[in-house]
């Protein structure tokens, strides 16, 4: 899950990841990352088929609990909300990645029928191509503090620009959301910048930008250790009963099922990084769409 990055719901956990082919492109631009290549050209990638009991039994074979829609806007396939049920129906978390610029009604019913568990936001605030579409994005992240849902937000930047994190935090406050922060060519600023900007009003802020990168999670009150990450490994969580702090005492925002540390097994086999396979890599029954 840290590897998502989702640090605040079912940490320490695997999950499957399904990354879908965009049915159309977004104005928004993301630096150096897989999902501008997925954004760049939607029809070069094709599409292909296969049966939700297939992938229901992958997950199970692979003890997955929470299994993740990846992409481009996924959310906008059609029927996914019948697919989204029935992964529920047999018990799985279910989550997405959201740009912000569907329809947010497409994802109020998801969280009206209780369908998502939790939603990874995108942000690109120096790559947006118009006005309307930020707008668009910073109305969606208001109303999604609205909701019970689950939410963590990603914010994209080619290099340290704290100030652009302004609009992003006034949205986000009200629910106190976790805020990542992915900068793709660091210039050594450190993340002392991003801190000072955002502490009087985000108690969980994370920064990754290679060796300048905070990826632990800390009590917003004693500044206790609570969560000690690396890349995407959880190495160590300490929380006392009812999801306090062991020192203070005060509530950590966790959700789902909490493990203390990512499994050995799967640190032995992934070295903390993301296992990328093709369909036809997978004992899957595939077919054109």
């Amino acid at each position: 899950m840290e590897n998502i990055p989702i640090y605040h719901f079912d940490p320490g956990h695997t999950a499957l990841r399904l990354i879908s082919v965009p049915l159309f492109k977004i104005p928004i631009n993301f630096p150096t990352d897989f999902l501008e290549n997925l954004n760049r050209d939607p029809s070069a990638y094709s599409y292909k088929c296969v049966d939700i009991t297939d992938l229901i039994e992958l997950a199970k074979r692979w003890s997955v609990r929470a299994i993740f829609l990846d992409g481009i806007e996924p959310l906008s396939i059609p029927y996914i909300d019948v697919c989204l049920k029935e992964l529920k129906d047999v018990g799985f978390h279910v989550g997405a990645r959201t740009q912000g610029v569907i329809s947010s009604k497409t994802v109020m019913e998801l969280v009206d029928n209780s369908i998502l568990d939790f939603l990874l936001v995108d942000v690109s605030p120096e790559g947006y191509f118009d006005v309307e579409t930020k707008i668009t994005v910073y109305n969606f992240l208001r109303e999604l503090t609205s909701t019970d849902l689950h939410v963590e937000v990603v914010v994209h930047m080619d290099v340290e620009k704290p100030p652009l994190l302004v609009p992003i935090i006034n949205n986000i406050r009200k629910r106190n959301i976790p805020l990542h922060i992915k900068v793709y060519n660091p210039k050594g600023l450190g993340y002392n910048p991003f801190l000072k900007l955002t502490s009087r009003s985000l108690d969980y802020v994370y920064v990754h930008a290679g060796g300048f990168s905070l990826l632990d999670t800390i009590c917003p009150n004693c500044k206790n250790y609570i969560a000690i990450r690396e890349r995407g490994v959880l190495v160590k969580l300490e929380l006392a009963e009812d999801l306090k702090c062991p020192k203070c005492g005060t509530r950590i925002l966790f959700r789902g099922e909490i493990s203390k540390m990512t499994p050995r097994r799967v640190v032995r086999e992934t070295r903390g990084e993301v296992i990328w396979y093709h369909l036809k890599a997978l004992p899957l029954r595939i077919r054109n769409c």
